[in-house]
């Protein structure tokens, strides 16, 4: 059998079975069929991703960001992988790799306004307020509908006092969603 008709026959189904299982909640089947998947193909990214989504589940974090961090290193244009990082390395304090997530994520596909978004969540948390803005107005030129970036980037320019600024764009946000507390 090739290559092509192995992967086609045995991986894929095998990828597609952990997923159904880590969606089931089943995590100790997903992870043992994500683990037979990298010992017959160490190199298949989707299995180190799918992996990491169930160790993550499962509340072993450091090792889902072994497992993600191995995704990318073998295809570091899967973009999902970075934002999923990125939101890991954030709720462990680990600023400045989330950053780095969020800005390679960019690099690869710059016009996604959640990673602007994002990595303006980030600065404002560092409280540099200029990059919170600039991130914000960017996450706003490629999504102009999405309020929370209208909010968040009222809050950072809040902190810079440039009231009028944020009245305009609070006031943008409250006509995007109405119901915006």
């Amino acid at each position: 059998m090739s290559f092509n008709q192995n992967f086609q026959n045995l991986i894929l189904p095998k990828q597609q079975e952990a997923k159904i299982y880590l969606s089931q909640g089943k995590l100790e089947a997903a992870y043992e069929i994500c683990q037979s998947i990298l010992a017959d193909s160490p190199n298949f990214y989707p299995a180190y991703n799918t992996q990491g989504k169930v160790l993550q589940a499962m509340g072993k974090i450091e090792s889902a960001i072994t497992s993600y961090r191995q995704a990318i290193q073998l295809n570091p244009q899967e973009i999902e992988t970075y934002k999923i990082l990125g939101d890991i390395l954030v709720k462990q304090k680990q600023l400045s790799e989330a950053i780095a997530c969020y800005e390679t994520a960019i690099k690869y596909n710059p016009k996604v306004s959640l990673f602007h978004h994002k990595l303006g969540l980030v600065f404002i948390e560092l409280k540099n307020w200029d990059k919170a803005v600039n991130a914000f107005c960017r996450a706003i030129q490629f999504n102009p509908n999405f309020a929370w970036s209208y909010h968040k980037l009222g809050e950072a320019l809040t902190q810079q006092k440039k009231w009028n600024q944020a009245v305009i764009v609070y006031q943008r946000a409250i006509e995007i969603k109405p119901d915006l507390y």
